[in-house]
């Protein structure tokens, strides 16, 4: 599907470009520094790129799989993995993958924008609630089922809308982990099995890959690599769930207002 960036003069798509790549930069550092923010990616591509619903769903998917691998494998070396909860994830999102291709399959295209616009603001909401965790609080990791079940909406979230895998296992798991790193570095690896699956899913659907997808994901990658060499430090001194929350609500209304 091709994307557009012009809006009819030369002048909008040259300031459209600008935006994209600062924009992405940005988006790149608050993922390799917190797993957040690849939710931004679509209400970009949409407003800025004007690309399609399934089109901007599937440049997210394919951004959040190379920031989550290689963020993941280095998220191993430190050892800020915590593999019993990873385990848990992917049977949760193998089975959600079935039911994101089923609910792809049924759901009107015009619903997306309106589906994207009301998963933004939810996770917005949920970002901006405080978590009960804190540096000094015990850990409460989840149980078996309530990890399966947070992976199952983690898949289905990412097929449809290409909000899923850290957007929604981290506020969870940071709720009972006083450990960020750990919650991060799980929700990361855990992320790219949820975009692998997305984008295969999405790819059946029409959607496809485009030197606007390479180019964007490779400059959100690469600003996340140089992000999460600092991520320890930032997390340690500021809380980064409130600012999510704040940019998930402004993603939601620039969808909602927006032409």
């Amino acid at each position: 599907m091709p994307i557009c960036l012009s809006h009819g003069r030369s002048g909008a798509g040259q300031v459209n470009a600008v935006l994209l790549v600062v924009l992405s930069a940005v988006i790149g550092a608050s993922m390799g520094l917190s797993g957040l923010g690849g939710f931004l990616i679509v209400p970009l591509m949409m407003v800025v790129a004007d690309a399609t619903p399934p089109q901007a769903v599937f440049t997210a998917l394919a951004a959040n799989l190379g920031v989550t691998l290689t963020n993941g494998l280095f998220a191993i070396g430190r050892g800020q993995v915590d593999w019993r909860a990873f385990r848990l994830l992917l049977v949760g999102s193998a089975v959600g993958a079935l039911a994101g291709a089923w609910l792809v399959s049924i759901l009107p295209p015009e619903v997306a924008r309106y589906v994207i616009t009301v998963c933004l603001a939810g996770l917005g909401v949920a970002s901006l609630v405080p978590s009960r965790a804190s540096s000094g609080s015990r850990e409460r990791p989840l149980s078996g089922l309530a990890a399966v079940l947070l992976g199952f909406g983690a898949q289905v979230s990412a097929v449809l809308v290409g909000i899923g895998g850290p957007a929604i296992t981290v506020p969870v798991m940071a709720a009972g982990s006083p450990r960020a790193d750990r919650v991060v570095g799980t929700a990361l690896l855990h992320g790219a099995f949820v975009s692998s699956l997305g984008l295969f899913v999405v790819g059946l659907a029409g959607a496809s890959f485009s030197w606007l997808v390479v180019g964007i994901g490779t400059l959100i990658v690469v600003s996340s690599l140089v992000a999460s060499t600092y991520r320890s430090r930032v997390l340690a001194a500021v809380s980064l769930r409130p600012i999510v929350g704040v940019l998930a609500m402004v993603g939601a209304a620039v969808l909602l207002f927006l032409r």
